[in-house]
């Protein structure tokens, strides 16, 4: 019923949409927004770590920023409110990741700069997930360590409509343009000291902390992702390490990156 609810939603905006564009109201107020938008100059905040100096403007631009830094981890989120059983993930997934990637959508619109670089980020979580799968399913059958990863589809749709393992991709949709691009736009949106193997690695670290976290203090999650062992610590953070060094080694390689990430 909830899915239902949020495609027609969907269709319903860009249906919307759709009729603003073709007469060109939409169009109009994009471009006023956006003309708007950068006569603002904002504030300009300084600040010092040792002997370093930075400084960032805060202004539309800063907040748009953030609101893609934001909303674009919703799938990881979203899952890990699942996996500790606060709510239902196709209530999640209505409530909170389609709205989260329906914004991103229009702010990209907006603000075709920041949505570039979220595009960008996008694609490069994506590549990065293909290479974490590469080194975590072959720690999989190495280890014997069972694949978590189709349980998503259940929790999604609902174990009555996945039987007998039939729709395990779905999980694996999930992960890739959920979880991995999700995270991938996060990291587009971050200072591009961040934009090494270092950084990237760091970033990885710090996002599988935060997994290891949910499943020590909502051991309920572990019934639906692992269990904690010692083999599970070791795949997972390899796995999040491979994540990691991937989008950083794109986003650090990259012409293009260079080329679009001048800011």
């Amino acid at each position: 019923m909830i899915g239902t609810l949020a495609f027609s939603l969907v269709m319903l905006v860009f249906s919307l949409v759709s009729m603003w564009w073709l007469n060109g109201t939409l169009p109009a107020l994009v471009q006023k927004y956006r003309e708007k938008a950068a006569s603002s100059k904002g504030r300009v905040v300084t600040f010092s770590l040792g002997k370093r100096q930075f400084s960032f403007t805060i202004n539309r631009e800063f907040w748009v920023r953030e609101a893609f830094l934001i909303l674009g981890p919703s799938a990881v989120m979203g899952l890990s409110v699942a996996y500790a059983q606060i709510l239902p993930l196709r209530v999640v997934f209505a409530l909170f990741v389609l709205p989260a990637y329906i914004i991103m959508a229009v702010l990209g619109v907006l603000y075709p700069e920041w949505g570039k670089k979220a595009a960008i980020g996008f694609t490069a979580g994506v590549l990065a997930t293909i290479v974490y799968d590469v080194v975590r399913l072959g720690l999989v059958i190495a280890l014997g360590v069972p694949d978590p990863i189709p349980h998503i589809g259940t929790l999604w749709l609902g174990a009555d409509t996945i039987a007998h393992g039939d729709m395990w991709w779905v999980g694996y949709l999930w992960r890739f343009f959920g979880n991995g691009a999700g995270l991938g736009i996060a990291y587009a949106m971050l200072p591009k000291i961040f934009f090494s193997l270092k950084g990237g690695w760091l970033y990885g670290d710090f996002v599988g902390m935060g997994m290891f976290a949910v499943l020590f203090f909502f051991p309920v999650a572990q019934l639906h992702l692992f269990i904690l062992n010692f083999t599970v610590l070791v795949n997972g953070i390899l796995g999040h390490w491979a994540y990691g060094l991937a989008i950083g080694w794109i986003f650090h390689k990259s012409k293009l990156i260079r080329q679009t990430f001048t800011k």
